[in-house]
């Protein structure tokens, strides 16, 4: 009888995480400015129903409230009228759309948020990262009654293993774990 195979996290991609943050934070103050510029010409309380056709409902609704008034006007001498600059508009629509995440117009936040852990994917990478920890331990141990210098035992293990400077320790080099690239032996 074979195990079931069970991915065990081992990373996360840092970077990626700290950048889709980053844009999250972009996207939600340019949607704020976009529906503060929006506000200040019509209703904006419904934000659910801009999504996906921002221009087209700020417009529909701006013609629903001042095309009665001006009839005879085109809706761009109209929006001139009330001083809504619709090239300022657009640049704010573009500005928001720009930024390549769903976004949820109600709560003003990602529709989701993507996994940026790093996982094993089979059977093997599990044992290799078992062996590695294991390993790992026991330099610790050792490393309890004499000092280890770190370098040569990364140097040594030939890409098994990593130094975390953070941490301040060895830990399992996610290449070798993941069986990405083999260092060449000499």
């Amino acid at each position: 009888m074979t195990k079931k195979f069970t991915p065990i996290v081992i990373a996360k991609h840092e970077q990626k995480e700290k950048d889709f943050t980053m844009s999250v934070d972009t996207k939600k103050k340019r949607f704020n400015e976009l529906f503060d510029y929006m506000t200040t010409f019509i209703d904006t309380q419904d934000k659910a129903v801009f999504k996906g056709q921002i221009y087209n409902v700020f417009i529909q609704r701006f013609t629903d409230k001042h095309h009665a008034t001006y009839p005879s006007l085109s809706i761009s001498k109209i929006l001139d009228l009330h001083d809504c600059h619709q090239h300022k508009l657009e640049a704010l629509i573009n500005a928001f759309q720009s930024i390549d995440i769903e976004w949820n117009f109600i709560t003003n936040e990602p529709e989701s948020i993507p996994c940026f852990d790093i996982k094993t994917e089979y059977a093997e990478q599990n044992v290799r990262l078992q062996k590695v920890n294991e390993l790992i331990s026991a330099l610790d141990h050792i490393r309890a009654d004499r000092h280890i210098y770190f370098a040569d035992v990364v140097r040594g293990l030939n890409g098994m293993v990593a130094y975390d400077f953070s941490k301040q320790s060895i830990v399992p080099s996610i290449s070798f774990v993941l069986g990405e690239k083999e260092r060449a032996t000499y």
